[in-house]
């Protein structure tokens, strides 16, 4: 495909970047998986970069709005990339991090979690991959791919709002404050994105689409590609190196709301297939070789099978629940009200969730309600159509 550049202009925020190009963050925490970390160190870039096992690589994004997981597993059969960041820019720089890492750049294969920006558009940076997504994904990236002006002024839009936002908490915070340089780095990285994006790039639709799951041959390594189901996106899908013993979730983030899917979420004709859910972590949790590192895009921490196994429990008993009330002809009231967190799955309380970083207990019981109704809704759906 033709690349396609677009230059954006008058809408840029001030050039006046606050000297600070480092990226400030520690490398995120392992956990129980700390003593597995062969090298764990913070690099002068963009991203922090830990060493899960001689072939695989995690490259996390510090403070601001780039902070996806990214991941670089090396095989007999070339380099793979799992998700590719939000820009060129960035994707070249970790290509350069994986590179000097691991002692080579035949890049091979990049495979995206799902199309979302972020974790998409850097794709551009390999030239020569081949780029691997659900079919769905692939479609949404070629809408992109041919008019990517919307899709941009968006993210420049968004970025020039959060710019504005971080200077103001800059300017009220006390002289000497410990998180002036924070911010000051926040603002720096994102002030270079606006740049990404005034200048502009090309996305680069994926090269090879499946429907419900796929197997890569890596030679000495095997990637499996599962189609989770519409939950944060359309086309989630989950990414398993069994011999590596490593899962990357992208933005299911497997909380109470697996990343977005609420009862109120901005998506009410999207159809939540569950069933389907549990099929997909059942498929990965029942792998022989186990699981041992879960990452989610957006977290810092890495988690474990034992974490995964235990939402998957979750969730399947809050689907049990629902799906039990209906065929007793019980209300959602009711189901609400007897089913409460602290008492249906009190291990839950002590969970994190996604896209809140020191929950509260209501917090959480809350997200819990909300995936009740959630549920509710797609159990109704699916009894009408049987």
């Amino acid at each position: 495909m033709a690349s396609r550049y677009l230059r954006l202009s008058g809408r840029a925020v001030s050039a006046a970047v606050l000297g600070v190009s480092a990226i400030l963050a520690s490398p995120p925490a392992m956990g129980s998986f700390s003593a597995a970390v062969i090298d764990q160190k913070p690099i002068p870039s963009s991203f922090a970069l830990r060493r899960l096992s001689p072939r695989v690589l995690t490259l996390f994004g510090g403070p601001g709005s780039v902070k996806v997981h990214s991941v670089v597993v090396a095989s007999r059969r070339g380099l793979v990339v799992v998700d590719a960041n939000i820009s060129p820019r960035l994707a070249e720089e970790m290509k350069a991090i994986a590179a000097r890492e691991l002692g080579r750049s035949d890049f091979r294969y990049v495979i995206l979690t799902h199309a979302d920006g972020d974790h998409a558009w850097g794709g551009a940076a390999f030239p020569g991959a081949e780029i691997i997504a659900q079919r769905g994904a692939r479609e949404r990236l070629k809408a992109v791919a041919a008019d990517p002006a919307k899709a941009l002024a968006e993210e420049l839009a968004y970025s020039c709002e959060r710019i504005a936002e971080w200077r103001r908490s800059l300017a009220a915070l006390p002289a000497g404050a410990s998180d002036a340089a924070t911010y000051r780095t926040i603002i720096a990285r994102e002030e270079a994105l606006v740049r990404d994006y005034e200048t502009g790039f090309s996305v680069v639709p994926p090269t090879i689409g499946f429907d419900d799951r796929l197997t890569l041959d890596l030679g000495d390594l095997t990637a499996e590609l599962v189609f989770f189901g519409a939950a944060h996106s359309g086309d989630d899908i989950l990414v398993y190196f069994p011999e590596e013993k490593l899962l990357l979730t992208g933005d299911l983030g497997f909380d109470f709301s697996l990343g977005s899917p609420r009862e109120d979420a901005p998506q009410p004709d999207r159809v939540f297939d569950v069933p389907r859910w549990l099929r997909a972590l059942d498929t990965v949790l029942s792998d022989p070789h186990g699981l041992e590192y879960v990452i989610s895009a957006h977290r810092r921490e890495i988690g474990s099978g034992k974490d995964l196994a235990r939402r998957r429990a979750y969730l399947g008993a809050s689907w049990d629940r629902v799906l039990e009330a209906r065929a007793k002809g019980e209300t959602l009231e009711s189901v609400l009200e007897r089913s409460g967190l602290d008492a249906f799955f009190p291990e839950a309380m002590a969970w994190p969730l996604t896209w809140s970083g020191m929950p509260t207990d209501e917090e959480r019981r809350a997200r819990h309600r909300s995936l009740l109704r959630l549920f509710w809704r797609e159990a109704g759906r699916a009894a009408r159509l049987d």
